[in-house]
């Protein structure tokens, strides 16, 4: 079973908050961060994107997230999450617009093992990964 933990990004300061479901109960509202104080009544709401963990580690023994970007056999990928499962997106898109190389937690279950995965960044600190 994977650890259930969460990272945000602040816009504002422009930092990576780890670990932030640490003690707190968290709500997502269209993937956005919000919590509750020391009573159910204060919920606090911040613009800022929340980030599962993959429960994953690439080649070098880091935790994958979604938002990173990592290379899967010399492709570069984006981490995203939907329909029950982790994707890594391809970013270079063929000639005809459809991406290439893209591999999910669903259909490659070899996925899991990621020694042929290595995180290089996220879409939040190094935006130009993506072009």
């Amino acid at each position: 079973m994977r650890a259930i933990k969460f990272r945000s990004w602040n816009y504002e300061l422009k930092i990576m908050l780890s670990d932030i479901a640490d003690g707190m109960i968290i709500k997502m509202n269209d993937g956005k961060l919000g919590w509750y104080g020391d009573d159910e009544d204060s919920y606090e709401y911040c613009d800022y994107p929340l980030m599962q963990f993959t429960g994953l580690l690439d080649k070098n023994g880091k935790e994958v997230y979604e938002g990173d970007i990592v290379i899967i056999n010399n492709h570069r990928c984006e981490v995203k999450y939907g329909g029950m499962a982790f994707y890594f997106y391809g970013i270079e898109p063929y000639a005809n617009g459809r991406v290439k190389n893209s591999y999910d937690t669903v259909t490659n279950t070899e996925i899991e093992k990621l020694e042929f995965c290595e995180v290089i960044g996220n879409k939040y600190e190094n935006p130009e990964l993506l072009k």
